[in-house]
Formats: structure tokens, C-alpha cells, sequence
């Protein structure tokens, strides 16, 4: 099965699970000759084994891979007009505005689906008339007012940036939502982290301005 077809499968067999308007974001390929060099290394060194309950003993475990074994993972977004819906959760559990981002994660052999897990697909009901959003100079000068008015003891980088649609809860009871267009900026910055290399890690935060009002949306 070549990746293009595997990507096809994949996207016909989440339809059939009424997971629809999915797109491929990144894609892993595992060939069994790699599972199968592992399974060698790990009989080399006595770890290749199951428990047998009855006579209390480990019992040495031979396993040979083939092609049927050969498998694809694939992360997936949401996408809605051609746009993403954000892969990332956003608000606070503390206030009840905590919401999940719409992403899948699929493992696909010859054999079908071996794993899948889905984060919020959301069912457009209704559509509000179309407005004219701000310009990404207006998004991006948004953003430097913000950092403007915070004392960073590091700077703070803009990776990419790119317009996504950001689920804000209109009745949570309800499981309603309304899909807000937004200007996302995924950034990164040094950050004093003990126990880490150098005790230093980089965090990274997705920051959301709204594509109408410009407004920030956190």
C-alpha cells in the first residue's frame, strides 16, 4: 500500500465513521524491516518474552514481521472552507471556557484501522453571513501591542503564523459552539525550566486574535 493510497483509505474509513472533512497534517511510516530489527535486538538481549501464568515463568517469544505489518500513523486536522479548525485547546478549566481542539491521530496497516483517537469533530448547523476580516498587518500589530504591555525576561518568537477557526462555546450543556475565524501566531520562548537541560526548555504558546473585531481571544 503506497502512502497515497494509505492517505485515501484513511480519509474513506473515518467517512464511513461520519468523521468527515479531515485533512492530512503529518504522515510516519514504520516498514515491518524496522519492527523486525527491533524484535531481533530485543531477543539478543533476553527481552523478547511473555509471561506464562500457569508455570510462573517467562517463556521467550520468536516473532517474524511481514509486509502486512508495514504501518502508516497519521496525524489529522478539521477543516472547514478550506480553513483548519485549530488542532490546540485553548481557554480555562478554571472558568468552564476550556475547549479541545479538533484533531485525530490514526495508525492504518494493510489489515485496517490498528488505533484511533479523535479530539472534538464538530457538525456545522448553520452558517452566519460572511464578514470581511482585518488584514494580517493589523493581526500582527495586535500582537506586538500585547508583548508591548508584558516584561519578558526572554524574547518571544513568532514561528508561523496563519488563519484558523477557533471553537468558542455558546452552550456547553448544549455541546453548541461557534466557529470563530482567527489570526493564530504559534510562538516560542527560552523559559528557566529545573531539571531540564541547562534547566532550560522552550515553551510554546499559540496566541488567537479574532479575524473580524481583532479583538485576542484567550
Amino acid at each position: 500500500m503506497t502512502q497515497d493510497q494509505a492517505i485515501k483509505k484513511a480519509l474513506s474509513l473515518l467517512d464511513n465513521l461520519k468523521i468527515t472533512n479531515m485533512a492530512v497534517q503529518k504522515t510516519y511510516v514504520l516498514e515491518h524491516s524496522q519492527l523486525q530489527k527491533e524484535q531481533d535486538a530485543l531477543a539478543e538481549a533476553g527481552e523478547a518474552w511473555t509471561f506464562d501464568k500457569e508455570k510462573n515463568e517467562r517463556i521467550p517469544v520468536a516473532v517474524q514481521y511481514t509486509e502486512e505489518d508495514d504501518f502508516y500513523y497519521f496525524t489529522l486536522w478539521e477543516t472547514l472552507d478550506g480553513i483548519h479548525i485549530t488542532p490546540y485547546p485553548h481557554g480555562s478549566p478554571d472558568d468552564d471556557s476550556y475547549v479541545t481542539g479538533a484533531r485525530a491521530e490514526m495508525i492504518l496497516s494493510s489489515r485496517g484501522i490498528e488505533y484511533l483517537s479523535v479530539e472534538s469533530h464538530y457538525m456545522v448547523m448553520n452558517k452566519e453571513e460572511e464578514e470581511a476580516l482585518i488584514r494580517p498587518e493589523q493581526a500582527i500589530q495586535a500582537l506586538e501591542n500585547k508583548y508591548d504591555q508584558i516584561i519578558l525576561s526572554n524574547p518571544v518568537t513568532v514561528e508561523n503564523m496563519s488563519l484558523l477557526y477557533v471553537p468558542e462555546i455558546v452552550n456547553k450543556n448544549e455541546n453548541k459552539f461557534e466557529l470563530t475565524p482567527v489570526w493564530a501566531f504559534f510562538t516560542t520562548e527560552e523559559i528557566t525550566a529545573l531539571g531540564a537541560k541547562d534547566n532550560k526548555a522552550i515553551k510554546e504558546t499559540m496566541v488567537y486574535f479574532n479575524a473580524v473585531n481583532g479583538k485576542e481571544i484567550v
